[in-house]
Order: C-alpha cells, then sequence, then structure tokens
C-alpha cells in the first residue's frame, strides 16, 4: 500500500524543519564564538590602551620633559611640574590662565611657529624644531619642542618640550675650548719662531764685523724659521697637523725645535729616544710637540742652562716626554702652583706654564714640573699608551 500523499508534504516537512534548526543551531553557536571573539579583543585592546595610558602617565609625571596640553591660539590648559620648572611658572599660574606659549615666543619664532600650526592642522603634527621661551623672569630658555593635535576639530594640542639649556652651554664651551686651543697654538708656534728669530739676529750683530758667514747663517737660518714659523700659524688656524709633525715624526720633530732655538747658543742639547716608538694619536703627538716645543722655548730664555736634556721614551704601558735643564730653576713653591697643588698666583704661571697644564689635561695626560733653585727645572709629560 503507497503512503498517502498527506504523509510525504508531512515527512517533507520535517526535513526541512529538522535542516532548518539545525542550521540555527550552528548559526547561534558561530555567533556565540564570534561574540566571544570580539570580547577578548575588545579586552586585549583595553588591555592595551590602559598600558599605552600607563606609560605616557609615567612619562609626564617622571618630569623627564616637559609635557603640556593646550590649544592653537595659546592657552595652555595643563601641563606637568618639568614644563612649569623650565618655565619657571607655579601650578597657580596655570590654574589662572597665565601661560600662554604665543605670549611667552620672541617675534623671530613667529614665522615658525605660524607654519607648525599649519602642519598640525593638515598633518595633525608637526615635526621638532628649535625655538625660545620667555621664561616667567623675563630670560630666555632654549627648547627643543614638538606637537601634535588629538581632537577632531583640531583645536586642542599636546605638546613636548626639552630644555636644550645643558647643550648650549657645552656647544659655547666647545667654542671656548677651540678659541683656547687655536690661542695656544698660535702662542706656541709663533713665540718660539719669534724667540729663535731674535736670537739669531743677536748673534749676527755680534758676528757681522768679526764672522761675516757666521753672521750670514745666522740671518738665513732666520729667514727660515720665520717662514716656517708663518707656515705653522697658518696650518693652525686651519686645524691642521703643526708644520714639524706633518714632515717628520714626534721624536725628530722635537730635535729639529732644539736645534732651531739653541742652534747658535752656547746651551747644548742632549736628546734620546728610547723603547719601541708607535704611533699616538694625532691630537696627542700634537700636544706633546707643543708642550715640549714651549718647554725648550721656555729653557732657553729663562733658564740660563748650559745643558738641555730631551727624553722621549715609549714605554709598554705609556711614552713619556722629559725636558729638563741644569739653570738657575724657581721656587719649590712656584713649581707646585705651576702643578696646579697651589692656588696661589705667581709670575712663573705665565701663559706658557698654563698652555702646557691645559694641553695635558686636553689629551688626559699627567703634566709633572719640578724645580729646585739653582738646580735646574725638569717638565715631564705622560701619556697613557692607550691613546696610540
Amino acid at each position: 500500500m503507497s503512503p498517502s500523499p498527506g504523509l510525504w508534504v508531512w515527512l517533507w516537512g520535517a526535513v526541512v524543519a529538522g535542516g532548518l534548526l539545525s542550521g540555527l543551531i550552528v548559526y547561534g553557536i558561530a555567533a556565540h564564538r564570534y561574540q566571544a571573539i570580539l570580547q577578548r579583543e575588545r579586552e586585549r585592546a583595553r588591555v592595551i590602551i590602559r598600558q599605552s595610558e600607563e606609560k605616557f602617565r609615567r612619562l609626564v609625571e617622571a618630569n623627564l620633559i616637559g609635557v603640556s596640553v593646550g590649544c592653537l591660539d595659546g592657552r595652555i590648559l595643563e601641563a606637568n611640574q618639568r614644563f612649569l620648572d623650565i618655565l619657571g611658572y607655579t601650578r597657580e599660574d596655570l590654574k589662572a590662565g597665565a601661560i600662554n606659549w604665543i605670549d611667552m615666543t620672541p617675534l623671530k619664532y613667529a614665522e615658525i611657529d605660524r607654519q607648525a600650526v599649519c602642519d598640525q592642522r593638515s598633518l595633525g603634527q608637526c615635526s621638532p624644531f628649535e625655538k625660545e621661551y620667555f621664561r616667567k623672569d623675563g630670560s630666555l630658555v632654549p627648547i627643543l619642542m614638538g606637537h601634535a593635535v588629538y581632537d577632531q576639530d583640531q583645536e586642542y594640542t599636546i605638546g613636548f618640550v626639552l630644555d636644550l639649556s645643558d647643550r648650549k652651554r657645552l656647544e659655547a664651551l666647545s667654542v671656548l675650548e677651540e678659541r683656547s686651543r687655536l690661542a695656544r697654538d698660535v702662542h706656541d708656534s709663533l713665540a718660539q719662531a719669534f724667540t729663535s728669530i731674535l736670537v739669531h739676529i743677536e748673534v749676527a750683530e755680534r758676528k757681522l764685523l768679526s764672522d761675516p758667514t757666521t753672521a750670514q747663517a745666522c740671518l738665513q737660518t732666520s729667514a727660515e724659521v720665520a717662514q716656517a714659523g708663518l707656515v705653522d700659524a697658518r696650518r693652525t688656524i686651519k686645524a691642521l697637523r703643526p708644520y714639524h709633525l706633518d714632515q717628520t715624526n714626534l721624536y725628530d720633530a722635537l730635535c729639529q725645535i732644539a736645534h732651531q732655538i739653541f742652534a747658535y747658543s752656547s746651551t747644548q742639547v742632549r736628546s734620546n729616544q728610547s723603547g719601541a716608538s708607535y704611533v699616538l694619536l694625532p691630537e696627542v703627538e700634537n700636544a706633546l710637540l707643543r708642550i715640549g716645543q714651549e718647554a725648550l722655548t721656555n729653557a732657553f730664555k729663562h733658564a740660563q742652562a748650559t745643558v738641555i736634556y730631551l727624553n722621549l721614551s715609549y714605554q709598554p704601558n705609556q711614552c713619556v716626554l722629559r725636558i729638563q735643564d741644569n739653570g738657575i730653576g724657581f721656587a719649590t713653591d712656584a713649581a707646585e702652583r705651576a702643578n696646579g697643588t697651589s692656588d696661589q698666583h705667581s709670575s712663573v704661571q705665565h701663559y706658557g706654564l698654563t698652555g702646557m697644564a691645559e694641553r695635558s689635561q686636553h689629551i688626559d695626560a699627567e703634566l709633572t714640573v719640578e724645580s729646585i733653585l739653582n738646580q735646574g727645572t725638569a717638565i715631564t709629560v705622560s701619556v697613557q699608551k692607550s691613546l696610540a
């Protein structure tokens, strides 16, 4: 007996209903899983935002840099303590609305500020740039600053300010040190040249009638020294290596200088190099040459010595330059002042010794000045081989 048409309809309806129910169940499970995934992603995003906010809060409260919240029309609404300290304002000034970045800006930065505001409106931020602010007391403070807008209307901005006062002071100090270096180098090269020229001219005057050949040689040497001194001064201004070092090594350069100074005097120069030589950094060799040059010149002018000892020792751990004479010397307390162990002033500590001390400090070398009345003076400079 065949099933009735009504049974077929019922069976078909059951199948369709069963499939729909299964689909609804599957859809429900998938929707639940999707919602769970969304919930996890939202929670992860909240954690990331909280961490980011915490990092930013720590940065602001750490007061490493100045942070401000303000408006592009100039008002400063919020600021951390570092920002207030940089500008000399108080929290009360901030609450009273007394801080305005436009009012704090010198007129010469108006165009830079205008460009920064345009960049923030068009790009959402501006590249960091340097400028100055007026402090509350009217003084100027150099700063590095950057800004970014953080609202849809592009009216509110967050700014970061870094005080550049220390860097500017270091730059000024660097300029001063360079000027001092230039002054020392010119002093050493020209002073040595002039001293040698005067000596040779004096000898030429004495020998002009009795020994014309020697007088002519002295004048010729004077001309050569003058030319070398001029070249050296020009090289110094251009921050090049001293003329003597450009021609030969440190020891031979020192010997050449000694010969130029004492060539026509009765003083003997006894030179010696010991140890296997090694190359030092250019600035170290320059400083040692200048120190040796000044020591030799001072010995010629002041020591009244009969013998000068020039020793350059290349030791395993250090290079030592020692220039010693058997002249009249000077008081021990004066030597201590030259060494920097006494803060009293003496005529002995003229520019030459001061320059030697400054040069030694510049290359981290140890300078020792030893002197005893009527027994001579010894100047020793020791520099570590690590600077080779």
